[in-house]
């Protein structure tokens, strides 16, 4: 076993050999050369993926749709509908997220945040800074006010379904901040 540091963090490595094809060969290394990464890293990515996100949303039901779609799908409906559809989504998540990470707390909340923004295709930044009892969670959101009104309602219900309480939610210009002040456990 290996020890590699990433990031500042340290990760233990282990050395497998498998079999594949040459078509998928070519085709590894095709797209490795094209995004300009080692053919390892490459793998290692779709195989982050594929525990992260995609065999635990099969499951769900869960697509990858375009970004396009999604500003067209969002843009041709009224705020009140957008609201309705992200409160009803996330709490679903909310439910649903015990049977995702082995429990519903602040911490799989985070993870659920971190790992949809980055693979939904939604396309939208996200950055979660952590500062004593607060926790903001930034999100660029490029698809106009109801793409706001998307992000506010469904943040907004997720965090209340699972820590009881509501964020405070900060408009900017093009982007949310979700703020979540924890509470003290008494």
């Amino acid at each position: 076993m290996e020890t590699i540091e990433e990031e500042g963090k340290k990760h233990s490595t282990v050395l497998r050999t498998f079999r594949l094809s040459s078509t998928l060969d070519a085709a590894l290394r095709k797209d490795a050369l094209r995004k300009k990464v080692g053919k390892n890293a490459l793998v290692t990515s779709i195989l982050d993926k594929y525990v992260e996100w995609d065999s635990i949303v099969a499951d769900f039901g869960y697509l990858t749709v375009p970004p396009e779609m999604i500003a067209k799908l969002i843009g041709g409906l009224d705020k009140e509908s957008i609201i309705s559809i992200a409160k009803q989504v996330s709490k679903k998540v909310a439910a649903s997220l015990p049977l995702w990470y082995g429990k519903a707390d602040l911490e799989a909340v985070l993870k659920y945040m971190e790992i949809s923004i980055k693979y939904t295709g939604a396309r939208m930044p996200q950055r979660i800074e952590r500062q004593s009892n607060v926790i903001h969670v930034f999100v660029y959101q490029p698809y106009d006010d109801n793409g706001a009104a998307w992000v506010r309602a469904f943040n907004t219900t997720l965090i209340e379904s699972v820590l009881g309480y509501p964020p405070k939610i900060v408009e900017h210009e093009n982007s949310l901040e979700t703020i979540i002040e924890l509470k003290e456990v008494t």
